[in-house]
């Protein structure tokens, strides 16, 4: 029954406890008009998936850089390859690299919110990101953290 298939979908719940209290943590702390670095993953050609991060806008109001419904877009297009060139330095570690903090700065980033749960997904193209890289980096410094979510401020921004 329908019931029973949702019931199923719980234990794949996109959002966690940790993830609601740092998402209510950002409300209250971080300025409306700062942008935050959420994380994606690719289904399959042209279409993402979000996680918890995906909640931020309508939970507090700020702008996340994957807005849900601009995910699913022309990916030769070169306002959305920048943005995938954030993901892919992610998944490469190269979050204290030049070029990254330029382009995060680019968009406005002030914020990274990271959290391990994702909406299902078939397959990923990018996995998980980890806060070691923004730990290891001066570019970074822990904002806040609630068992496995983290919000990552950037120190420096133009």
């Amino acid at each position: 029954t329908l019931t029973t298939h949702l019931r199923s979908l719980e234990p794949l719940s996109q959002m966690s406890a940790s993830d609601q209290e740092a998402i209510r943590w950002i409300a209250q702390h971080v300025p409306k008009d700062a942008v935050i670095l959420n994380t994606i993953k690719d289904v399959e050609a042209g279409v993402f998936i979000g996680g918890a991060g995906q909640w931020i806008p309508a939970l507090t109001g700020h702008t996340i850089l994957f807005p849900a419904l601009a995910l699913t877009e022309d990916v030769l297009n070169p306002a959305i390859s920048d943005r995938l060139q954030i993901m892919s330095a992610l998944e490469a570690r190269r979050a204290s690299d030049e070029a990254f903090v330029e382009l995060l700065n680019a968009y406005h980033v002030r914020y990274v919110f990271l959290s391990p749960r994702m909406m299902h997904a078939r397959r990923v193209l990018f996995p998980p990101i980890g806060p070691e890289q923004f730990f290891s980096s001066p570019q970074y410094r822990l904002a806040y953290q609630q068992g496995d979510t983290y919000v990552f401020s950037l120190t420096r921004s133009k």
